[in-house]
């Protein structure tokens, strides 16, 4: 798959949880119709780039945006 393809499909990923907050991995590829492959390729983009968190519950991958903190100082 071709590098500008999973940047695209990270930005999906990264405005739809933007908007909707912790999602479970199978719901994103539901919801954006993208095959498990291109979602997961998509998140590991964002968390290469710390735009995401991914973590397990109850056997389930939960991804969500990154709790971003800025200081000035």
């Amino acid at each position: 798959m071709e590098k500008g393809v999973i940047g695209f499909n990270a930005g999906r990923v990264w405005r739809y949880l933007k908007d909707s907050g912790e999602t479970d991995i199978n719901r994103l590829c539901l919801d954006l119709g993208l095959s498990f492959e291109n979602t997961a390729l998509a998140v590991g983009w964002l968390a290469r780039e710390n735009k995401v968190t991914v973590r397990r519950k109850d056997g389930n991958l939960l991804i969500a945006i990154q709790d971003v903190e800025f200081s000035f100082g």
